[in-house]
Formats: C-alpha cells, structure tokens, sequence
C-alpha cells in the first residue's frame, strides 16, 4: 500500500487511464477558493497561476486512501 500521508491537502485534478501509465495527478489548491462554476475552470486558474505544486501518483494510492479514515462530505452537487 502506497504512503499517501504526503497527499493530505490535495486534490485529484488529472486523471490517466492508460493501460500502461495509469496515474492520478494531485494538485495543491490549499488556500485557494473555487470560484468558478466548473471544477476544471478552478483548475486552469490554478494552474496558470504561480509554481503550481503537483504531485503524480499511481492508482494504488486510490485504494489506499479508500481504506484510511475521512471526513464525510458536508454536501454534493449535482450541475446539469
């Protein structure tokens, strides 16, 4: 099982299915407030803002933070 204690604060923002380099990209949008009304478009904005800090992972880390203890989600939004 992967360490995932180091993604802590990240937010899945790329996923990538390919049979042989399937991988998960984390970004660190700590502190920033997403504003906009899609979650790729807060995406963008992050990205092309200062050093974004990004973190590459493979899909072992998803079961891994499957299996660890989190908050549950306070809502969900479903945009049509």
């Amino acid at each position: 099982m992967p360490d995932t204690a180091g993604l802590a604060g990240f937010t899945p923002v790329s996923l990538n299915l390919a049979p042989d380099a399937a991988s998960v990209d984390w970004g660190d949008l700590a502190g920033l407030r997403f504003a906009e009304p899609f979650f790729d478009q807060t995406v963008e904005r992050w990205a092309g803002g200062s050093a974004p800090r990004l973190v590459r992972t493979d899909l072992a880390a998803l079961d891994a933070l499957d299996a660890a203890p989190s908050l549950d989600p306070a809502a969900l939004v479903f945009h049509l």
